[in-house]
């Protein structure tokens, strides 16, 4: 697993920790980045 700060250290700044995870994050029915993310606002990846 890569946690928070790993990414951090590699440069990515707008890193956030989201306490539910990522099926929680699904369950609510939110989007990632990617596919969905594009779908959801009627663009293209």
């Amino acid at each position: 697993m890569i946690t928070p700060a790993a990414f951090v250290r590699l440069g990515n700044a707008g890193v956030r920790v989201y306490a539910g995870g990522k099926q929680d994050w699904a369950e609510a029915g939110l989007v990632f980045e990617g596919g969905r993310a594009a779908a959801a606002v009627g663009g293209s990846v």
